[in-house]
């Protein structure tokens, strides 16, 4: 009898052992991103604009559970089109220098509280055509459980429905810092809640005021786009970057899209540019994960990134107009395969 107590409990002992670290979460599949932390523009001439983008790149290196920074990218790396136009039969050469880049360091703050608002529209498309496997419930998985109180969240979804009498719908309308198995349960159903229009501009109004009434530290509101607004909202766009300013909110925008027609890259730029959020295009729902996993570093704005020094000439009678939409290309080595990423980025004169 002594003897099987004794093997029982050596087995016991075993079956503890060889239980995983519940305190250990293994990240999912995960590709290189580039964000687009901020851009400055430091001089605004008709022939000649100076600006400044400060881009983080954040690799996916699958090897490790953590997800690191991509150093060592030299000046070259960063590419813009130079190209030629005609107007009036003029013509006029637009032509971009990279005049220095560095890696650098910033904190701003020391917590975030942000509500995440989730495109749930159906129209153009729905989600199934770049994220058929629903990988963003990975990325908000993995952002949620990894939280540990280093901000708050709140989730939400939009869309404008017939039958439905708001366009905002909140999953947890208290803000938390720590992981909640209810909230990701709703989170994994809202595969099954895709339809309507994109009410984008009227959503991020009711998100604005919503986080703005809470009163929490470093507020700002973190949007998943899939389709441009449907044009039915109240608010133009101008009057919602104002609202973000006069409450101090943040948007944050986060692309994921296959058709480009579908989203108004000119309004989606100047959100971010105009209240200080940060900006991720993405093209694959594997960089999703790279970049939730991140989100704690990025909404308290303390990460590493690349500073990019940028001067832009017009070599012709056309000069600059106020407000400029461009882009820039990310091109690297890894492993012995030649990456690239696009990352759309906008000017506006000051």
């Amino acid at each position: 009898m002594l003897r099987k107590l004794t093997i029982l409990a050596v087995l016991a002992v075993m079956a503890v052992a060889c239980e995983p670290d519940p305190g250990t979460l293994a990240l999912p599949y995960r590709r290189d991103v580039p964000v687009l932390i901020g851009t400055h523009v430091n001089s605004y001439a008709s022939q000649e604009v100076k600006f400044t983008l400060d881009m983080a790149v954040y690799k996916g290196d699958n090897s490790v559970n953590v997800v690191p920074y991509f150093e060592g990218l030299p000046d070259s790396s960063w590419q813009f089109t130079d190209f030629w136009y005609v107007e009036n039969n003029d013509s006029t050469f637009i032509h971009h220098q990279i005049e220095k880049s560095e890696f650098v360091d910033t904190s701003a703050f020391s917590t975030f509280s942000t509500l995440m608002l989730i495109d749930q529209s159906g129209f153009p498309e729905n989600f199934d055509t770049t994220d058929y496997y629903n990988e963003r419930f990975e990325a908000y998985n993995a952002f949620y459980k990894n939280l540990n109180g280093q901000g708050k969240v709140a989730f939400a979804w939009f869309r404008r429905a017939a039958t439905e009498h708001d366009v905002v719908k909140y999953i947890n309308s208290e803000f938390s810092e720590n992981w909640e198995p209810g909230t990701m349960r709703e989170l994994l159903d809202l595969t099954h809640e895709q339809g309507g229009t994109a009410a984008l501009y009227d959503a991020i109004e009711r998100a604005i005021y919503f986080i703005a009434a809470k009163n929490l530290d470093n507020p700002s509101v973190t949007v998943l786009i899939k389709n441009r607004d449907d044009g039915k909202s109240d608010i133009t766009l101008d009057n919602l970057i104002a609202l973000a300013k006069q409450n101090n909110v943040r948007i944050n925008i986060i692309w994921l899209i296959h058709r480009y027609q579908n989203v108004d890259f000119s309004a989606m730029r100047k959100l971010p540019y105009s209240t200080g959020g940060f900006e991720v295009y993405m093209s694959s729902s594997y960089q999703m994960n790279t970049v939730f996993l991140r989100l704690p570093d990025l909404l308290r704005v303390t990460t590493s990134f690349y500073r990019v020094k940028v001067k832009m000439t017009a070599t012709g009678p056309e000069p600059f107009a106020n407000i400029y939409s461009t882009g820039v290309y990310l091109y690297y080595y890894t492993s012995q395969f030649y990456n690239w990423s696009y990352i759309p980025i906008i000017l506006v004169k000051p």
